[in-house]
């Protein structure tokens, strides 16, 4: 039959209909697929104009300069948000009394350091932070120099604390932080803070950035800011909202279970696989590289080590008392957690820690149960808090097949974790 006028062979017609389609497909799944790449990477802003605006009152009060030129430039650099952030976080409801500080106070502790009287207002921030401002003014070019160097890291240095943070957590998390370089006004070294407009945060105190020779660490800061991203992507939500935490009963065992392990868990993982913490039943993640840790936290992991078998008992004991017993003084038990897993510790036992047992101790579950079994049962236990102490077990038997024992939770106190529902 001969063609009309105008009209293609059917045949033609199909191919180019089938043509067109598949490239369409390809072109808006490669749209989509890169937008879906964009999705999901963290974005970070670096905040250096806090740290810059107290140098200069540092510097001020170095030269010892006229009280009214020193509560001029302090007042100037309080106004920065960074200090907004930093005071909201230490005046936290969920902090206790003896944890928090604010702007003012910090302010008129400021101040009395150009007096012979420094006054602490008998505030345990601020008699923490003391020794490290009383250092910063007597040596303020090691700060500048330090203030300097973070802001002349290529900024890929700070994308590979990116990658590691994420890559040892479950689930991949939408995370845009704002990242705070500044003189903190409560002596952390670094924190993770979520304000109350849902905003991530890190803060980074430069007072405690500096390695024994006085000068700017970036080994410490980068490892510290992956510890820190760990924190804000939130390993243990998924367990949280498994077990819908939020309407347990606070003498719940689960609940208390959960408030317990929980914190052995996050410090442990960021400590361990971010800061490449050793420990005593595993190595470095990373054999080639660093621990990130100040000279006093390498002194107190050294200290923790020695003492394992007496911490893991410890929470054997603690354990113990959450599940086993008929009746729980919850505050009681708050405070004895505090007098021995977090650095409070050292004011009960002659010393100044730094760390906490607690990541120590998390270190080791999570070191265990990953040099095990591999990184993917590690998350199975992340999303499934009760799976720890088993894994654990196993993990110790696994590694350690001559001598494990010591190190073992008992069977009897598995079953009561593995009951709690």
């Amino acid at each position: 039959m001969p063609l009309e006028a105008g009209k293609k062979p059917e045949m033609v017609q199909k191919g180019r209909k089938m043509t067109r389609l598949p490239l369409a497909i390809f072109v808006i799944l490669m749209i989509f697929s890169v937008l879906l790449a964009f999705q999901k990477q963290p974005s970070t802003e670096f905040d250096y104009k806090s740290a810059e605006a107290m140098m200069k009152v540092i510097q001020a009060l170095h030269r010892q300069d006229e009280e009214e030129v020193i509560q001029k430039l302090l007042d100037e650099a309080l106004k920065f948000e960074a200090y907004e952030v930093s005071h909201e976080r230490y005046t936290d409801p969920e902090r206790s009394k003896e944890n928090q500080v604010t702007l003012s106070q910090f302010r008129r502790f400021m101040l009395s350091l150009s007096g012979d009287q420094v006054d602490t207002q008998d505030n345990r921030r601020l008699m923490i932070t003391q020794p490290f401002y009383e250092d910063a003014i007597k040596n303020p070019e090691k700060f500048q120099k330090a203030i300097q160097k973070i802001q002349s890291t290529p900024s890929s240095q700070f994308q590979d604390s990116f990658d590691l943070a994420l890559y040892w957590l479950p689930e991949k998390p939408d995370l845009n932080i704002h990242v705070w370089v500044l003189f903190d006004i409560g002596g952390s070294g670094a924190w993770a803070f979520r304000t109350k407009d849902g905003a991530h945060n890190i803060g980074f105190n430069l007072l405690h950035m500096l390695n024994d020779k006085g000068e700017f660490d970036l080994e410490l800061f980068l490892g510290i800011l992956a510890h820190e991203i760990h924190h804000l992507g939130e390993p243990q939500s998924h367990y949280l909202e498994a077990i819908n935490y939020d309407s347990l009963r606070e003498t719940s065992r689960l609940r208390l279970y959960s408030d317990y392990v929980i914190p052995f868990v996050t410090e442990g993982m960021a400590q361990k696989f971010c800061n490449n913490a050793p420990g005593t039943l595993t190595p470095k993640p990373y054999p080639e590289k660093v621990f990130s840790a100040t000279s006093l936290n390498l002194k107190d992991w050294t200290y923790f080590q020695k003492q394992f078998i007496d911490i893991h008992n410890r929470a054997i004991k603690d354990l113990r008392q959450l599940l086993g017993s008929t009746s729980i003084d919850k505050t009681r038990f708050d405070e004895e957690y505090g007098k021995y897993w977090t650095w409070r510790a050292g004011e009960f036992e002659g010393k100044n820690f730094t760390l906490g047992r607690r990541y120590y101790y998390g270190t080791e579950l999570m070191g265990v149960i990953n040099d095990a079994f591999g990184r993917d049962v590690l998350f199975e236990g992340l999303k499934d808090l009760r799976k720890i102490p088993l894994l654990f077990n196993e993990g110790v038997k696994k590694l350690h097949p001559k001598d494990f024992e010591p190190y073992l939770f008992p069977e009897d106190l598995i079953t009561l974790v593995q009951e709690l529902y």
